[in-house]
């Protein structure tokens, strides 16, 4: 049996794993990213190339978990405004993401066709996959944004209708209660 807090505002559990995942793929990216700075900076022989000190995974990162945020705040809060900045901060997300699957998949075929660091190589690579998993993510995110704001949500909002009567008109809310007001 659903609460009635759930019945209010749709989706909920799923928001709340929603961010937790956009936590934890900005958290991974923001790692992976510098730990694959920290072992560019102590090697000699990466100094051709410079996209590689881009370090996408970290700016893309903190993007990852801004869209986390906003999506924590709409679970609090509760309101249009909230599930549209949620809507916006995931759909930001995923440019960016797909941003960042570009340069580390760049950056990871550039190094592993000069036979450089298995482990830089790897680091690369696991850049790319979170990348991509987080393009799905934001898609999923905005997805059910999209849902709860267009469709479930709006038959939360008070509407007004009136309906021509002989000496009265009607006033009719989403709750179904009607009352009459005398013109």
């Amino acid at each position: 049996m659903e609460s009635s807090e759930e019945r209010q505002f749709p989706h909920s559990k799923a928001f709340q794993v929603l961010t937790i995942l956009h936590v934890a793929f900005g958290t991974i990216s923001v790692t992976l990213a510098i730990m694959a700075v920290l072992v560019i900076s102590h090697s000699n022989q990466l100094q051709t190339f410079g996209f590689t000190y881009v370090a996408a995974g970290t700016w893309c990162g903190f993007v990852f978990l801004l869209a986390a945020l906003a999506t924590y705040l709409m679970t609090i809060k509760r309101t249009e405004n909230y599930v549209f900045a949620a809507w916006l901060a995931t759909a930001v997300s995923s440019i960016f993401a797909c941003a960042m699957m570009s340069l580390e998949l760049a950056t990871t075929l550039t190094l592993a066709s000069e036979n450089y660091q298995t482990v830089l190589v790897m680091f690369h690579s696991l850049l790319v996959v979170v990348a991509t998993c987080e393009i799905f993510l934001s898609m999923v995110t905005w997805a059910y944004c999209c849902r709860t704001q267009c469709c479930e949500l709006s038959v939360l909002i008070p509407r007004v209708k009136f309906i021509s009567g002989s000496d009265s008109v009607p006033f009719v809310n989403t709750t179904n209660v009607t009352t009459t007001v005398d013109t």
